[in-house]
């Protein structure tokens, strides 16, 4: 018996690696379903079809990707347009191709409303320093917050203040005891011995 399950289950495989052992990938085609082809959707602003198998035996169903944003396409007889989802729409959607020409930012277009929104990269991950993205030359300048300026340390355990571009600690690391933080905000955490920051909690202080 358990020779004859063993071959069965040979047989069944094979017959499914003889429709195509992968069937999740997807199945470029061109014509029907049912001979794992689909038809041309005859849209510019999407990419060759695919065809995504529903089972053995069962055909599949046609699937059309949108073209890249920002696709060249043709409206009519008018001048050229760009690609946005799947449809063609005029080449002053988001301006054709966003790009306010800013090293220091990322530019992307809002599809619903075809404006470009353009966002600063420049980040050092310092409390301590704003990040500034200069659009005359394109780059970042990191100068320092005003002093004083709560920063948090330590994954953001930790809290202290700024002087120049470095976060301090406002703390006896010294004392023998918990006390309260100078830092007002937030106002439950704790000086902790040993350490010159403040920290969430006595809970959390570190031993």
């Amino acid at each position: 018996m358990r020779y004859a399950l063993h071959f069965a289950l040979l047989f069944v495989l094979s017959v499914m690696c003889a429709v195509g052992c992968d069937e999740y990938a997807p199945i470029h085609c061109e014509g029907s379903i049912h001979d794992n082809d689909c038809p041309d959707d005859g849209k510019e602003c999407t990419t060759a079809p695919l065809c995504f198998p529903l089972g053995l035996n069962e055909g599949g169903s046609c699937s059309y990707p949108d073209a890249p944003p920002g696709s060249v396409c043709t409206r009519g007889s008018e001048a050229s347009g760009v690609c946005v989802a799947d449809v063609c729409q005029e080449d002053t959607w988001c301006g054709g191709v966003c790009d306010d020409g800013i090293d220091c930012t990322h530019d992307k277009c809002l599809l619903e409303s075809g404006v470009c929104e353009s966002t600063n990269t420049c980040e050092d991950f310092n409390d301590c320093t704003e990040n500034i993205c200069n659009p005359g030359n394109g780059l970042c300048d990191f100068p320092p917050v005003e002093e004083g300026t709560r920063c948090l340390v330590n994954a953001g355990d930790s809290a202290g203040v700024c002087e120049a571009d470095v976060c301090t600690g406002p703390c006896d690391p010294e004392a023998a005891e918990p006390s309260s933080c100078p830092v007002p905000d937030p106002p439950e955490w704790v000086c902790c011995p040993g350490s010159e920051y403040c920290w969430r909690g006595t809970v959390n202080c570190p031993s």
